[in-house]
């Protein structure tokens, strides 16, 4: 498993080191590197251009307590594969969620990985991890999932959502982001305006056996307009 964290600073500005941010993941590292490099807001435009400092990456191994510099090279080397892979939290919290990740996800250069293949663990200690699913869309992760997901109570089986999924995907660019047995999390790619952001959640409020997150309309709206975020949640 993981076992590293990210440090992405400047070291030795004038008010101490500016720190960018930690992560635990080297693709999210990877697109938080580019995004200052790019600095389209204009954040970091006079660190970048200083010769006294100098965009940094540290990395902290939790296994041996140590910091280290590390090249933004060597670890996007890392990565390579990976572009065909899917990030999603998964949430085990029962047994047909533990059964389908005891059954097709296994461990590679550290990672957890599900490419369809068989792969059995007696693991069942976790209760929530990265995975990353080799799908070109999220809505293949829900197909995947078949009689491992959903069609219990009122919520929609794998089929059905999927339906839904993929409409979602084709409209408003929306992909998973985080599955467990009784929620799913949505981010939405594309940016939507308010009648967007009103159009969906309208569908959302219609679609059979959905319940969405507990939350008064206006800021799951806000959110939605904003961060893109919409949940989905059954009991």
């Amino acid at each position: 498993m993981q076992t590293r964290l990210f440090l992405l600073y400047f070291p030795g500005s004038l008010d101490g080191d500016e720190i960018i941010g930690i992560y635990d993941d080297i693709t999210d590292l990877k697109a938080a590197y580019k995004g200052v490099l790019e600095d389209r807001e204009h954040e970091y435009e006079i660190l970048l251009q200083s010769p006294h400092t100098e965009l940094t990456i540290k990395g902290f191994d939790k296994d041996l307590g140590e910091f280290e510099t590390l090249d933004p090279e060597s670890l996007w080397e890392e990565l390579v594969g990976l572009d065909k892979y899917k990030k999603v939290k998964y949430g085990i919290d029962d047994a047909w969620q533990y059964r389908f990740w005891r059954d097709y996800v296994s461990e590679q250069n550290g990672r957890l990985v599900c490419d369809g293949n068989y792969s059995w663990t007696s693991d069942s200690t976790k209760e929530e991890m990265d995975i990353y699913f080799k799908v070109d869309d999220t809505v293949e992760i829900m197909e995947m999932m078949g009689v491992n997901w959903g069609g219990w109570n009122k919520c929609s089986t794998s089929e059905i959502m999927a339906e839904k999924m993929r409409e979602w995907g084709g409209i408003y660019g929306a992909q998973l982001m985080e599955i467990s047995h009784d929620t799913l999390v949505f981010r939405c790619q594309k940016k939507l305006e308010e009648k967007d952001a009103e159009t969906l959640l309208r569908d959302i409020s219609d679609f059979p056996s959905n319940a969405l997150d507990i939350a008064d309309y206006e800021t799951i709206k806000k959110r939605l307009i904003e961060e893109g975020i919409f949940v989905l949640w059954w009991d």
